[in-house]
């Protein structure tokens, strides 16, 4: 929702919606094909709208859209989520870490901070979920396919999935993938996976 109240929606394809009084109106972001599919928006303290697509960032005052990407400074393309914090800098994170503009950096497409994706991680405490045994049939709940051999899906032992598998022979062997996730311990409620492909 925006300073005046219109509700904005990201499409797949399609750019971004705006519902206004009951009236909607279809933006185009300019740009690749990729620029509108719309995976994250945000209202700036300046009032302007951020878009985070799958080509980068885009900026919307009302009458100008400006487009950041790594051609500017932003770590990845892919922005996948925005944030704004209490001093009006925003957060972009991407597939390859988080990108910081200021408000002066509004226009001359400056990045003033990166923060890239970190190379070393920490394990999480406790015994993580183990990985399925070889062999072992597994329920498949979701699946995304690249190719017709490369693949990853969510899947498991029970009705919910709590293992990453990625397949490489078009789904006739799944490979556990899973990170390091803490198991649940006895008396918790049991852990689920989700994809976002």
């Amino acid at each position: 929702r925006d300073a005046q109240g219109a509700i904005w929606l990201g499409t797949l394809f399609g750019g971004v919606a705006k519902l206004d009084s009951g009236d909607w109106e279809s933006f185009t972001i300019p740009g690749e094909m990729e620029a509108n599919v719309v995976q994250a928006i945000v209202v700036a303290q300046d009032e302007a709208l951020w878009f985070g697509t799958r080509a980068g960032a885009f900026r919307y005052d009302g009458s100008e859209w400006l487009g950041y990407t790594t051609a500017q400074g932003l770590s990845g393309d892919d922005v996948r989520a925005i944030a704004v914090a209490a001093d009006g800098s925003v957060y972009l994170g991407t597939n390859a870490g988080v990108t910081r503009y200021t408000a002066d950096d509004v226009g001359n497409g400056v990045v003033q901070t990166v923060m890239p994706a970190a190379s070393a991680s920490t394990q999480p405490e406790g015994d993580p979920i183990p990985h399925l045994a070889a062999d072992e049939e597994v329920i498949i709940h979701a699946i995304n396919m690249s190719d017709k051999d490369t693949g990853w899906a969510i899947g498991g032992m029970v009705e919910i999935g709590d293992h990453v598998l990625h397949t490489s022979d078009g789904g006739v062997t799944w490979q556990d993938v899973t990170p390091p996730e803490p198991a649940p311990k006895p008396g918790d409620v049991d852990k689920m996976a989700t994809g976002f492909f």
